[in-house]
Formats: structure tokens, C-alpha cells, sequence
């Protein structure tokens, strides 16, 4: 008898079981259309599920609501339509929806003060995809596991990636490739825009190491005679470095861009402040460094760091633009893969060191990351920040579509994300968040 209220129990809890397993519970993965509006197209996580037959949930968008995770309320389920509105009365969302086949779902959202949109989500998959398949990798920068950092933050950043539309992510940890993607993509060198920049501090810190240029307080008139005179005899190289020099510029470089040769005209600009008093990110002055580099290494900027940079570290598959008078544009042009990018960082991270040997000088690891200027964000071209709760130094630079270029020294971690040019500026696809999310990788 005993035995059979057993078996009668089990058969009544296992058809409570399959009655509670309706078809909305589960993960989705949402996407809400926002016409005129940026972002245009803004995705979430959705949780549903159903215990006791009480319906609860949450979202969380990806690019919009601080990111943050939302509980949902007023759940009601009549048939095949439903509804569901945020418990945070903030923001004054309210879902209708009904579902559109087993593995998606549409519907509208009511978006108190701004409209009505539509709405669609598909059944979440499988875990992100961490590294594309088909990627051959060599002894020298190998495929590793990654260890000593968050996996489920990884597969967070990988996914917004792909989301804002990056055409290549890579990140390393510890010298080891722990996450490579490219969307559907091959592997190709992609315009890297202003992180150019970061390779330019490296020449000037390698000619200066080499004893080609005496010293970052040399003036520009060592190289420039025409600029002995009046301010510009003030303009040194550490203060163009530290985007302080003063130099005439426009806020975008679409007049510098036009140039066919752009040194030529940075020349004959003036000195509009005090050199060395106001910080103004300065494109015309990191054009100027392209006659400089040449001057002193005697070979143009781009076959300089070949030689001192791209060889040593295996990088063959490059283009660096020049103007129409021969200059390496310095300030911006150059075009790598993701993964060539990362071993930059990763030489940065590993103390200026390859393999064993010392590529790139230890001391300027931290010399160009130290303060220029005013600006407490910014070093010698390259940009510094904190680790937000360990307070570790971070290196890292930006360009236009929002590449990224990131080394976390302490923690042995580099992150790159690049997107190719598609004629589109909306700012939800530059992955403004790309920094954040990858030092929440680890402590």
C-alpha cells in the first residue's frame, strides 16, 4: 500500500510538472524597434517562468536601462497572448505579445512618453561562442583557456560585440587567446583608425631609446628650422605627445584629411595657446610626427616600426596609408587584424617583452602611460584609466567606430574590438561599454 502512495505521489507531481511547463518559460533573446530614435535597435534578455501557477520574471537591455536586470510584473497569460509591464515604474514599459510559432514570440511595447514599438524574440541557444571555428593558431600566441577570469562576463562581451555590430574581437589572457571572433567574417586587416596613434608613441619611444632624438623635450625646431621663432619655438615633443602643443587644429581632421601632404601643411600652422598649458586632442600635431619619425630614423614611419615592431612580432599582413608626398599618416590609416592588434597589447602587458626578448623597451611600458599633462586621462598619446575597484593601472586607446585597444598589465589581460567602416555613425555601434566590460573580466 505504501508503495503504491509512492508511485501516485510521483505520478501527480510529474503532472504538475508538465502542466507548469508552458511554452514561454525559458530564456529569450529580445529585440525592441525603435525608429529615429539611437539606438534604433535595442536587444534584451527575457526570463520567464512559472512556479505554483504564479508567473514571474525579469529583462535586462543590453545598450539601454543602465544595463541593468528589471523584475516584471503583472505577468498575465490568456491563451496564446500575454502581457507584462517593469516593476521599476521608472521607465513605464508595458509588453503585449503572443507567441509565433515554438521558438519565437512577437508583439508591441507601450513606451509611456515616447510611443509604441514593435517587438520580436527568439528562443534562446546554446552558450556564446567564445572562439570562431577554424582558426589556426601558432606556438607563439596559442589558443588557451581562460583561466582566472569571468567566463559568463566573457560570453556578456561577446555578445553585446556582436550585437553593436564588431567585425573582429579578440582578448588574451596571460599570452593566450581566450576569446577570437569574427561574425561570420575571415580574419583581414581592419582600419584601425585613431589607435594608429599607439604605434606612433612606440616609434618616438624606440627613437629616443635608439638615442636618434635626444630627448621628449627636444623642440619641434630640431627637426623643423622655420619654427626657431616666436611660440612655436616653445612646442616640444613630449607636449605633442601629451596633446598639449598648442597647434593650431579643427576638431575633426576633414581639412587635414584633404591634404596631399599633410606634414607640409601642419608646418606652416600656428601656435594658438600657450604650449603646454591646455590639453585639446590634436590630429594636425600627430600628423606633424610622421617628418619627425622620418627625420630621425631616415625611413618613413610605417617601414621604421616594420622593422623594429611588426617583424620581431610576426605581423605580415598590414597597410599603413600614406599621403600623396610620400608621409605615413601617423595620426590615423593603419589596418591590422584583431589578433596582431592584441599582441601589441600583449607586448605592452608583458613588460615590452616576446617570446623572451626584449622587443620594446620595459621602462617606456610605463613612461608613455604616465600623465602628459593636465589631462589626468591622458599620457603620451596613450590614454590611462583605473581598474575600478583595484585601482590598477589600465593603457589603453580609441578611434573613430569605436576600436579599442585595451592592456590591463596587472592582470595580464588585452582586449581589442574592431569594427569595419559601413558608411553608419550611430554611436550604439561603437561599443562605448567595451572598456567597462572587459575589466569587470577580471579583479
Amino acid at each position: 500500500m505504501k508503495h503504491a502512495r509512492f508511485l501516485l505521489a510521483i505520478l501527480v507531481l510529474s503532472a504538475v510538472a508538465r502542466a507548469d511547463k508552458h511554452p514561454l518559460i525559458g530564456e529569450w533573446r529580445l529585440v525592441l524597434e525603435r525608429p529615429g530614435m539611437q539606438p534604433r535597435q535595442c536587444r534584451a534578455d527575457v526570463s520567464l517562468d512559472r512556479r505554483a501557477g504564479k508567473w514571474t520574471g525579469w529583462i535586462r537591455f543590453r545598450t539601454i536601462l543602465f544595463g541593468k536586470r528589471h523584475e516584471l510584473t503583472n505577468i498575465v497569460m490568456r491563451g496564446g497572448r500575454f502581457t507584462f509591464d517593469l516593476a521599476d515604474r521608472r521607465f513605464k514599459l508595458a509588453f503585449d505579445g503572443e507567441r509565433d510559432g515554438m521558438k519565437k514570440l512577437k508583439g508591441t511595447c507601450a513606451w509611456r512618453g515616447l510611443g509604441d514599438y514593435s517587438w520580436h524574440a527568439m528562443r534562446a541557444g546554446g552558450p556564446v561562442v567564445l572562439i570562431d571555428k577554424g582558426l589556426s593558431f601558432g606556438r607563439e600566441f596559442s589558443r588557451g583557456e581562460a583561466k582566472g577570469i569571468d567566463v559568463a562576463a566573457l560570453r556578456r562581451l561577446i555578445a553585446v560585440a556582436e550585437e553593436t555590430g564588431s567585425s573582429a574581437v579578440c582578448v588574451v589572457r596571460d599570452g593566450k587567446v581566450v576569446a577570437e571572433r569574427h561574425f561570420g567574417g575571415k580574419p583581414r586587416p581592419i582600419h584601425v583608425m585613431s589607435v594608429t596613434k599607439f604605434f606612433t608613441a612606440m616609434a618616438i619611444a624606440y627613437l629616443v631609446e635608439d638615442k636618434k632624438i635626444a630627448s621628449l623635450d627636444a623642440p619641434l625646431s630640431t627637426w623643423f628650422p622655420e619654427w626657431k621663432d616666436g611660440q612655436r619655438a616653445k612646442v616640444t615633443l613630449r607636449q605633442v605627445l601629451a596633446h598639449t602643443s598648442g597647434i593650431q587644429h579643427a576638431k575633426r581632421a576633414t581639412e587635414l584629411n584633404g591634404q596631399d601632404d599633410k606634414v607640409a601643411w601642419v608646418r606652416r600652422h600656428k601656435v594658438v595657446t600657450e604650449p603646454g598649458k591646455e590639453f585639446s586632442y590634436n590630429n594636425d600635431a600627430i600628423a606633424l610626427l610622421s617628418g619627425v619619425i622620418r627625420k630621425a630614423s631616415g625611413k618613413s614611419c610605417d617601414m621604421y616600426l616594420k622593422k623594429k615592431l611588426f617583424g620581431p612580432l610576426g605581423i605580415r599582413v598590414w597597410k599603413w596609408n600614406r599621403d600623396k608626398a610620400g608621409n605615413a599618416l601617423t595620426y590615423a590609416e593603419l589596418q591590422m587584424t584583431a589578433r596582431d592588434l592584441a599582441k601589441v597589447g600583449w607586448l605592452i602587458a608583458n613588460g615590452g617583452k616576446w617570446k623572451g626578448r626584449q622587443i620594446f623597451p620595459a621602462a617606456w611600458t610605463k613612461t608613455l602611460a604616465q600623465q602628459g599633462g593636465p589631462n589626468e586621462s591622458c599620457g603620451l598619446v596613450w590614454w590611462r584609466a583605473k581598474h575600478p575597484k583595484s585601482g590598477a593601472r589600465v593603457i589603453y586607446h580609441t578611434g573613430y567606430l569605436g576600436q579599442w585597444l585595451v592592456v590591463y598589465p596587472k592582470q595580464r589581460l588585452v582586449g581589442v574590438r574592431l569594427r569595419a567602416g559601413d558608411g553608419s555613425e550611430d554611436a550604439s555601434r561603437e561599443f562605448g561599454a567595451f572598456l567597462k566590460m572587459l575589466l569587470e573580466l577580471s579583479p
